[in-house]
């Protein structure tokens, strides 16, 4: 199950994260210890407790390098205290840790906080149990976590738990629950309704994104593009060769400020045709316009994050806060294993997802398989609900652009 409150039970896995690729990593790593035996919970690094943190007898630190080398906004506190003068000596003798650092060796920094969390942990008697990961975006993260994760971290994991060294990886199709039981993991329903005003309102679903992309969709605003201009003399859009100069009016909303170079993250749609092909899938498609709100399920007491904005259309949450268009990652596509109706393609895609290079393969450079061939593919018996879909489907990603005009002189 997941680690208890108890800031000494079990495996905390920290993630820092800007774009959610080590949030998501770190989520997987939640849910094969949960299914290989051992208890772990997944935390974001901006609730950072130095006093709890320093109580934890194994920790995994999932970290990315952001910019030139700093560290992502939610560990950057967590940073802070790392290198503060007034860390005691050997605060950190009680604890096991493992590092795996997400960067790109196009910057000069490769890997930089990762590197500093794993050099700090041990300087202030931290005992490291499993080397490094380095992962390059430039190349291939996810082979390089697999990879990372392979060279024998659950035995290093279950080890520093005081457990026995069991199996490493545990059948997928043995642990399959039964749909009903997949569907009770997702605590959201979604509410559907002609007039908006009808909608169910839940005060305990909160705004702000379940997780690090997701907060970002509750700080965005509008923006009208003036301009959009082909800066390459020869385009090639098919072949990903397009530098695009965009003009926008950000003078309506609220003052924003910027340096030259900046990145501005633009949130993307997914194309009409894609939304109405997953909307007819999923049921939804006469639905399209309507209104809908997140409310809990059946027996959900606490509060829970929306993954997005809402209310808003059925058609708008397909279309802005889904990846609708890219193949999910390995660790996504195992969870719609038990939707599944028919039982041989519900064993073959479980077995799919089960071998690595052959996933990889898939849905990697050559074939580059998009996440509507892998439903027509594999997914034709698959039944999903709607509310279910909207938090199994990985998150929409803002693509960033950097700003090349100078800041307004007058602050505006």
């Amino acid at each position: 199950g997941a680690a208890g409150d108890r800031p000494e039970d079990g495996v905390w896995i920290y993630f820092g994260s800007q774009s959610g690729t080590a949030e998501g990593f770190a989520k997987e790593l939640e849910q094969e210890a949960r299914e290989s035996g051992v208890e772990a919970r997944a935390v974001d690094f901006e609730g950072f407790d130095p006093a709890r943190f320093c109580k934890h007898k194994v920790v995994v630190l999932v970290v990315a390098t952001y910019g030139e080398g700093d560290p992502t906004d939610n560990a950057v506190d967590f940073f802070k205290w790392l290198k503060s003068d007034d860390v005691k000596p050997g605060i950190l003798s009680g604890v096991h840790f493992t590092v795996m650092g997400l960067g790109n060796r196009q910057y000069a920094n490769f890997n930089s906080c990762g590197k500093q969390a794993d050099e700090w942990l041990e300087k202030h008697g931290g005992t490291r149990v499993h080397d490094i990961g380095l992962g390059d975006d430039d190349k291939n993260i996810e082979d390089d976590f697999e990879q990372w994760k392979s060279s024998g971290l659950w035995a290093a994991l279950r080890t520093a738990c005081g457990e026995a060294a069991g199996p490493a990886d545990s059948s997928l199709v043995a642990l399959c629950p039964a749909a009903e039981d997949a569907e009770a993991c997702f605590p959201l329903r979604a509410d559907i309704q002609v007039d908006a005003a009808r909608l169910a309102v839940d005060p305990l679903v909160q705004r702000g994104g379940d997780n690090v992309v997701g907060k970002w969709y509750f700080q965005a605003r509008q923006a009208t593009v003036v301009g959009v201009r082909e800066l390459r003399q020869k385009p090639d859009i098919a072949a990903g060769r397009s530098s695009k100069h965009l003009d926008l009016d950000v003078a309506a909303g609220p003052a924003i400020e910027w340096r030259t170079a900046d990145n501005l993250e633009i949130l993307p749609s997914n194309p009409d045709e894609t939304v109405e092909w997953f909307a007819s899938r999923l049921g939804v498609h006469s639905e399209l316009d309507r209104s809908m709100a997140f409310v809990r399920a059946h027996g959900v007491e606490r509060q829970i994050k929306a993954p997005f904005p809402a209310p808003c259309t059925v058609r708008e949450a397909l279309a802005l806060y889904c990846d609708l268009c890219q193949a999910p990652s390995r660790s996504v596509a195992k969870r719609f294993v038990p939707f599944i109706q028919d039982e041989a393609h519900r064993a073959a895609f479980a077995s799919l997802v089960e071998d690595r290079p052959a996933y990889q393969s898939l849905i990697g450079e050559g074939v580059r398989l998009t996440f509507r061939e892998l439903f027509e593919l594999f997914l034709p018996s698959a039944v999903i609900d709607f509310g279910v879909f909207l938090q199994l489907c990985p998150r929409q990603k803002n693509r960033p652009y950097t700003i090349a005009s100078p800041p307004p002189e007058d602050g505006t």
